[in-house]
């Protein structure tokens, strides 16, 4: 029986803060350690990384850079030409087939039944059962009723981040909204992929917490560890970034 665990928001290959947090979560009762996706790219040692994750038993989901890396890897096996994206091959070149075999294992979701929470990397569609989430669920972020399966960038300067991209405040004139706020689970759901400055909590009126966790780690921000157990009350531990691995104008704000 599962009674407690926790949800580390996306690592992104910062080997060093995973460790020191790792640390401090040995000295916390725990039946298990996840991570919620992004656990390559953008920091200094994508294999170091998965390779602790693989040692140590950190299970997690899968994010969107997660699947980007497989579909990489796959198609340089079968001879393509490498990718341009020079993050992407700096990946590459750090990984090795049983990294790759890690990141392909990770579920798109996982539910802890015991104490009533869903992880997952960007979100969940709502009025949709658990056992019928899409994968699109690894990068979900702003959704739109007549637009079901579509999904959009949010943000405050979300029109720097992509050529023509709106800005959040365009998308939400033209109907778009925030997954969580459209949330109707009961189940508390515990994501990354979306940067708060800190942990941020978003409550239903009537239905479980909605926890976003990612809080910019690589971004020069911190990783964060969600602790979750059947009292429905999280609960965080931190580690400050050792340094800004990951300058970038499309990570230039953090929200909360």
């Amino acid at each position: 029986m599962i009674q407690r665990i926790a949800a580390i928001g996306d690592i992104h290959a910062c080997y060093e803060e995973l460790e020191e947090l790792y640390n401090k979560l040995c000295w916390v009762s725990l039946d298990e350690i996840w991570h919620l996706g992004d656990v390559c790219d953008r920091g200094p040692h994508s294999g170091k990384t998965i390779e602790f994750c693989r040692k140590h038993n950190i299970k997690g989901v899968k994010g969107n850079h997660d699947e980007s890396i497989i579909n990489h890897w796959d198609r340089m096996l079968r001879g393509s030409t490498p990718t341009q994206n020079a993050d992407k091959r700096k990946t590459l070149t750090e990984i090795v087939q049983a990294d790759v075999d890690y990141l392909k294992d990770l579920p798109y979701l996982h539910i802890f039944h015991d104490i009533n929470t869903v992880l997952v990397h960007g979100g969940l569609w709502p009025k949709m059962p658990l056992y019928a989430q899409p994968t699109s669920v690894c990068r979900l972020q702003m959704i739109h009723p007549h637009y079901p399966g579509k999904t959009m960038w949010w943000g405050n300067n979300a029109s720097l981040m992509f050529e023509g991209a709106k800005s959040e405040e365009e998308l939400v004139k033209d109907g778009w909204i925030r997954w969580y706020k459209a949330y109707d689970h009961e189940q508390h759901i515990v994501f990354g992929h979306s940067t708060f400055a800190q942990p941020m909590i978003w409550q239903n009126p009537g239905y479980g917490k909605t926890i976003g966790v990612d809080t910019g780690s690589s971004f020069g921000g911190c990783l964060t560890a969600c602790i979750m157990d059947n009292s429905g009350k999280p609960w965080f531990i931190s580690v400050k970034n050792k340094k800004l691995y990951y300058p970038s104008a499309s990570r230039a704000f953090m929200e909360g």
